[in-house]
């Protein structure tokens, strides 16, 4: 009697193991079909929700899924990815670097989805991504290499412009040291008839001083091209030739913005000594001279590059202040379109033979 049911007990705990692992299964059956088909559901939505488009030279997957259409725990990091993809699209077609975002968005915002949401369908957000990434990284080279080769043009620049300095005080030192008597002052003035003009103007404030009105325009202009360059930093970027009138354009070197310098000499064949022996011995002598540029670089050589007091105002309508330097009267105006100003600088009516003065025979 005892055996029996102790067998009796027996079965009654092996039947009741049986039964419960049964459940157990069929139970983890019905969950994993609940899982299965929010999966399909999610990934209906995503492919509901995007739209295959042209970004730069490759087609990518763009899954934008309206916020009332979210239903997931996860739906303010759903939010948050989809405004950071945004985001990195409108930066890369601006050529603007988005290596924060990308890192931001990759690491923390689509781990954070699967943390909360691991149905919801974030391959196409990773697809995406995955093409912005690699745009980002060919911007980065390009800006590396665009800012070395700027960086190698400065330092060629700087170069020629010291060894031409340097040059150029040597070439001074032995002008004065030669010129130490009459006599020797005469023989000088044979090699370079313009010297004594040169010792005048570089004894008032910079090496480079110009006169421009009555004076050879190559003479004038090398002058204040080397000022332009060296003070300014500022590069020649377009020479023109006209009848009567000699034009340059200058650049700065490094700059962020639409600045420039332009200097018009407007021209008159003379007899005169020329600075440089010419074709036909003629010597092209300034009669006026317009610099028009932006703002800064307008007022910084105005203010600069003249030893002279500002008078404000001037009896010429529109002038903003003048001055007189020598035979040149310097006035600055405002002119069409905003931010753009002119330094006229004319003889007005002072008559002033600088060949005669300084023996530029």
């Amino acid at each position: 009697m005892k055996k029996m049911f102790l067998y009796f007990s027996v079965a009654l705990v092996l039947y009741s193991k049986c039964a419960f692992s049964q459940y157990g299964s069929f139970n983890d059956k019905i969950v994993q079909g609940q899982k299965d088909n929010n999966k399909k559901k999610k990934f209906k939505i995503a492919e509901t929700y995007t739209k295959f488009v042209q970004f730069k030279s490759d087609t990518i997957p763009m899954m934008r899924v309206p916020i009332d259409k979210i239903k997931s725990p996860s739906e303010q990091f759903i939010i948050k990815v989809q405004n950071n993809l945004d985001d990195i699209n409108k930066k890369l077609n601006q050529n603007l670097p988005a290596s924060e975002i990308i890192e931001n968005t990759n690491s923390v915002s689509l781990t954070l989805i699967k943390s909360y949401d691991s149905e919801w369908y974030t391959e196409y957000y990773k697809s995406e991504l995955k093409i912005y990434d690699r745009f980002d990284k060919e911007l980065k080279n390009q800006r590396s290499a665009k800012a070395k080769a700027v960086q190698d043009s400065i330092r060629e620049e700087n170069r020629i412009i010291t060894t031409a300095k340097k040059e150029q005080e040597n070439k001074e030192k032995e002008i004065k040291k030669t010129i130490q008597s009459e006599s020797l002052q005469t023989e000088k003035l044979k090699d370079d008839p313009y010297v004594l003009l040169k010792g005048s103007l570089d004894g008032i404030k910079n090496r480079v001083l110009t006169v421009f009105c009555g004076i050879d325009v190559n003479f004038a202009n090398g002058r204040l091209s080397w000022y332009l360059q060296d003070k300014l930093s500022l590069s020649s970027k377009d020479v023109k030739y006209l009848d009567n009138k000699f034009i340059e354009k200058y650049v700065p070197r490094v700059s962020t913005e639409n600045e420039f310098l332009k200097v018009t000499y407007f021209l008159k064949d003379t007899d005169k000594k020329p600075y440089y022996k010419t074709d036909n011995g003629k010597c092209s002598v300034i009669t006026k001279c317009e610099i028009t540029g932006t703002a800064d670089l307008i007022l910084n050589l105005f203010l600069d590059y003249w030893p002279q007091k500002i008078s404000l105002g001037g009896y010429k309508q529109g002038e903003i202040a003048h001055f007189q330097f020598m035979g040149d009267r310097v006035s600055l105006y405002g002119v069409s379109p905003p931010n753009i100003y002119k330094i006229l600088i004319t003889a007005d009516n002072i008559s002033m033979d600088y060949y005669e003065t300084f023996k530029i025979k």
